[in-house]
């Protein structure tokens, strides 16, 4: 199917009419299975752009990791994380099955920097928590406090899910400034679960009220559509040079633009090399 699509007019939509006529995803269509094509234009077709992921101050990579998979299992896009004190790369850890090459995740050295792009771009504000700070569920008396299972998360356009570190949750700051705090009431002895299955919650809860909608714009999909398409490839060994450089490169295109401005000594290469290794 990807094959024959590519020898229509020039301008026409093809590419299961998700881009317009491309020459270097001409070439690039040659090399790939139709099969992941496919794949990739029904995973696009039914991709959230509404809904991100916010997660603060991971202690444990591979925590991490397992809430990506959870994330691009359900459909989302977008994952924010704050990492301040240099605990790495969340996609890194085993736990993610490389979903996280799927998935546009920034990271930041700045608590406030996502926060700021957030509110700016219209989104509602969720910080996840267990028991409201252990208030009682009966009488719980912080503003906007919801439990999971009555909140309407069809009341907001975009929203973002904020979820902090293992041993502490998200910080004061964080808290203070979520529009909404969310909380999974516990029964038992324990006041916590971990942080993957507690995410996966979250998302499920979405997923249920059938808010987890595809709403990518046209040009997010096309930048996806490249960079999904440009990985699936530049790896083999049979690529032209210059072809392999440019597939890299179109592979590392990133719909979100703020995002984490590398200022330590070698932190650019680090994130190339992290980058280049994912693209399989």
């Amino acid at each position: 199917m990807a094959k024959e699509s590519a020898r229509v007019a020039d301008n026409q939509p093809i590419y299961g009419g998700l881009v317009g006529r491309d020459h270097v995803l001409d070439v690039v269509h040659e090399e790939i299975e139709d099969d992941r094509v496919r794949k990739i234009e029904s995973v696009l077709r039914n991709r959230c752009g509404s809904v991100h992921v916010l997660l603060e101050e991971l202690e444990d990579t591979s925590n991490g990791s397992a809430c990506l998979r959870t994330c691009e299992a359900y459909g989302l896009q977008y994952v924010h994380v704050i990492d301040t004190k240099g605990h790495g790369k969340a996609s890194r850890g085993d736990a993610s099955m490389s979903s996280g090459k799927w998935l546009s995740v920034k990271y930041y050295d700045s608590t406030w920097e996502p926060i700021t792009f957030l509110k700016e771009q219209g989104f509602t504000l969720i910080s996840a928590v267990f028991d409201v700070d252990r208030l009682p569920l009966g009488s719980c008396s912080v503003p906007n406090s919801v439990s999971i299972e009555t909140m309407d998360f069809h009341k907001f356009d975009k929203i973002c899910l904020m979820f902090g570190s293992e041993s502490k949750g998200l910080t004061g700051g964080l808290k203070i400034t979520a529009h909404y705090r969310v909380f999974v009431p516990m029964q038992g002895f324990v006041s916590a679960l971990n942080l993957s299955p507690f995410l996966s919650l979250f998302i499920y809860e979405l997923f249920l009220q059938k808010r987890l909608s595809a709403d990518l714009t046209d040009e997010e999909i096309g930048q996806l559509y490249r960079k999904w398409v440009c990985r699936s490839v530049a790896k083999r060994k049979n690529l032209d040079k210059e072809l392999k450089r440019k597939l890299i490169e179109l592979s590392r295109d990133n719909p979100i633009n703020p995002g984490r401005r590398p200022n330590r000594k070698g932190d650019q290469g680090q994130l190339e090399q992290v980058d280049d290794r994912e693209v399989v």
